[in-house]
Order: structure tokens, then sequence, then C-alpha cells
């Protein structure tokens, strides 16, 4: 894929501060597509076969081998991060931010973030307001492979940033160059368009409310010097796929000699081997030979089988250092144990990836609010500062990334009731024990109803008169007692 894009110092309507942005981030943008770029194609099991010349025939280097480790190694942790919405203290619903996510299906939007995030190290998630047909507030989520973002290492947060939404094309479908880019500055969006001569312009400029872009960043293991966090496809995980592919390609070159051995004869004429092809000659008659002219009878036997023994065992071995250097299981990885593993085990081999998922959450939740914030400030047309105090503590919640089974939840969450009898009416309650938004609101809704009836059955019940408020009935049981 080459993208076709004219020097920055072309475009005009934007300020010497706002052009200086733009080519540092075409800067940052380039200097990391291409590592952005392998590592899609390792992610995708496009990656080629790194031959060392040594061990595979060169007949058979065409063969198509794949190994599909490294999707493992970014779904195992990225399915496990799974936001299930926005909460707020005081609160138990925001329609306008409710509204927002669902318009924009947000909550999907963020998961195929996190999977490009792995990927790539990072994923921008922005919100922007929505045009005639759009919702009001437009949140969107863009891999780094269409944008770049510069950071503030002051605020701990995004500077800038630049975003492709929408791409050139040819007449057959690959893809020129950006059609369409935003540039994220401070209280302004920038839209940035490319014209006939091939040029970048200035389309439009959308002031904001905001004192900072509305682009966040979702990364994978920040840490300083390096805020925009590391992709989980490492090199460690390239060079262990690459001997993968190699070593499985070596055993389906091993495999059709194991269930072909090789046969010799020896004493034969070469008049039998005359016009037959190697696979005629394998599957011959070769009991109806006859003798040789000097009276000898040709000697047939066959070479020792080769076993698979060996490349089972090294891949094994493989499937050990990835599962090391990844924390996915090694039976995640199709390489199966001698012997079944107990629960205790099973557990512990999830344990760096469930610490792992979990530290991910924590480092995002932060960026998560803020998108929270933004987009219902955009959708209520006001400043994030103007909201108001429950609106201000917006903030992520995230399912439990250990994913225990119901009964043991169940069993955890009575434990706990019982120790504290007002958990029992929190609505946490419901999620820990695993509901989701829509079966939480139609418990809710149905305890609500039923609330409702016993309510209005009581007081029914009350303004019935009682027997001895009846004078009728007093006056009946004096004169059977007289």
């Amino acid at each position: 894929m080459t993208y076709d894009i004219p020097h920055a110092s072309a475009v005009t309507g934007l300020t010497e501060a706002e052009l200086a942005d733009f080519n540092a981030l075409l800067a940052v943008w380039w200097r990391k597509r291409a590592k952005n770029l392998v590592r899609e194609r390792y992610y995708n099991a496009h990656n080629r076969l790194k031959d060392l010349g040594i061990a595979i025939p060169p007949p058979l280097k065409c063969i198509k081998t794949v190994v599909s480790w490294p999707e493992k190694a970014v779904d195992y942790i990225a399915d496990r991060c799974i936001l299930e919405g926005f909460v707020m203290e005081g609160r138990d619903k925001c329609p306008e931010l409710d509204e927002a996510l669902a318009e924009n299906d947000f909550i999907s939007v963020y998961a195929q973030a996190v999977k490009d995030c792995m990927v790539s190290s990072v994923a921008f998630l922005a919100v922007t307001a929505g045009g005639a047909g759009e919702p009001r507030a437009m949140m969107t989520a863009h891999s780094a492979r269409d944008g770049a973002a510069l950071w503030n290492d002051r605020l701990n947060r995004i500077r800038c940033a630049l975003l492709v939404v929408e791409f050139d094309y040819d007449r057959d479908g690959r893809i020129k160059g950006p059609l369409t880019m935003n540039l994220h500055e401070p209280g302004v969006v920038i839209v940035l368009r490319k014209a006939r001569n091939g040029r970048y312009v200035v389309e439009r400029r959308m002031e904001h409310a905001q004192p900072w872009p509305l682009v966040e960043a979702i990364r994978y293991k920040p840490r300083l010097g390096r805020p925009f966090g590391r992709s989980r496809i490492s090199p460690a995980v390239i060079a262990t796929t690459d001997e993968a592919v190699r070593e499985r390609l070596r055993s389906a070159v091993s495999a059709e000699f194991f269930t072909a051995p090789q046969k010799y004869i020896l004493g034969a004429e070469d008049s039998i081997f005359a016009e037959k092809s190697k696979w005629e000659q394998y599957i011959g008659q070769w009991l109806a030979i006859t003798k040789d002219e000097d009276g000898d009878i040709p000697q047939v036997g066959q070479f020792s089988q080769g076993s698979m023994q060996p490349h089972t065992e090294y891949m094994r071995q493989l499937a050990a250092e990835f599962a090391g250097e990844t924390g996915v299981p090694i039976s995640s990885l199709g390489v199966i144990h001698d012997n079944p593993a107990s629960a205790d085990a099973i557990f512990a081999a999830k344990e760096d990836a469930i610490i792992d998922a979990a530290n991910f959450n924590r480092d995002n939740a932060s960026a998560l609010a803020r998108i929270g914030k933004l987009a219902l400030a955009v959708t209520k047309g006001v400043s994030a500062s103007d909201l108001d105090d429950a609106e201000k503590t917006i903030m992520p919640r995230f399912r439990s990334p250990d994913r225990p089974s119901v009964a043991s939840t169940t069993s955890a969450m009575i434990q706990q009731a019982s120790v504290l009898p007002w958990l029992a009416e929190s609505r946490v309650m419901l999620e820990q024990l695993g509901y989701d938004e829509a079966q939480i609101v139609r418990l809710l809704s149905d305890k609500a109803k039923a609330e409702a009836r016993a309510m209005i059955a009581q007081q029914m019940a009350g303004e019935k008169p009682r027997p001895e408020d009846d004078d009728s009935a007093g006056e009946a049981d004096d004169g059977d007692a007289s």
C-alpha cells in the first residue's frame, strides 16, 4: 500500500503553528507506518516465509504455511478488556450519554479500537459534532495506520492529532492516499481535503468549546519516554512466529516422506524403470521382477521410516516460548498437553493475561472518562467544564477480566451480601452476577412493577373494614351470645 501525500508546506489556510504541527504529525505517521503495516500482516497471518535456505527444497517454498499466533496474542487480551458502559455518582442513568453511545454503537467501536491498539500500540478515539442526518456527537475510532498524534508530557495527554477520515482510491479500488484529514488542535478541528491539483487545502475550520483536542489515545503498556505504549506483536513474537512458520513447512515436507517411505532394489535391470514416473515406480508391482542377466534375484528393501516426533517436540518448544512472551496459555495455541490440567492450573495459566487486561483497563480509564464527558458535552452543546457535578464524575465500567463462572460469582456475592445486606439492593449486585444492561433494565422494571402491585394490594386491603369495626356484625354477635 503506497500513499501519495504532497509536502505539507503547500497547504494554504493554516497558521504557522498549525503548519508546524501538521508537518510533525506527517513525519510521525510516515516514520511509524512501515512497522505498523508489518504488524498488521502478522496479525492477519499474511507474513511471508523467511527461508534459511537449508532444510526446505526450493520447489516446496511456494507452499503457503500459516501460523496465526500473533492474532491469538492480541485477541486473547483484547477479548478480556470489555467496556460495558459509563456510570456517574448519584445517577443510575444519563439519557443523553446513553443515546450518544447507542447512536454510535460505541461499545462495539471501542472493542475494535482495543484490538487495533494492541496491534500498533495505540488507537485514537475522537468526538466531533455531527452533521445533518448524523448523531449530535460523532464518536469514532482510528488506528495508528490512519493517524498520528503528538504528546503533551506536562498535561499527560494528546497535544494535537491528525486523523484520516476518507481515502482516495484509484480505478482498481486501491488506496492512493488520504482524501480528507482532520487536524485536531485545542479549540478547533481543521478539515483538510485533497484538491484536483493533488494539494491539500483547508476546507473548513470547526471551532469548539473544549480547551484541548477532541481526541484521546487508547494505549497498551505506556511508560515514561514512550507514552504511546508498545505493540503486543513484539520483535520476540515476530521472531518466534517466523520460526514456527518454517517449522510447520518442514513438518509438511517431512510428512510427505513419512507417508511414502523410500524403497530400494539391488541388482535390477534398468529396463524395468524405463518410461515410469517416480510415483509409478513407487506403487509398481515389484513382486514380478525377474532375475538379472547373471541369474541373480534382485533384492528389494525399504529404508527406515522417518519420525514426526522431533517436529512435534520442536513446535511445542516454540509454543512454550510464545506463551512465555505473551501470557497466552500453550493449550490456546493448539498444542496438546500429555496430561489434562487441573482447574487451578488452568486459572494459573490465565493469571498473566488477567493482570495484563486489568492493567490495560486501568491505564485507559481516564481517557475513556474524558471521552464520555466530551460526548455528553458535545451532545448538550456546552463545554466539558460546564457539566454539572454529577456529570463530571463520569467513569467507565469494565467487565471483570478474569471471567469467573456464574456459580463461583453467585457464591461470592451471596457471602458478601450476608456481611453487607444492603448490597443486595444495589445495581452493582446485578452487574457482578453477569447480567447485561438490557437484562438489568428489564429486571429493575419488573421489580418496580411488583413493588407497585404489592403497594396497591396493601392499600386495598387497608380500606376493607375489619370484623370488630362492623356494627351489624357486633349486634349479631350480641344476640347470639344472649
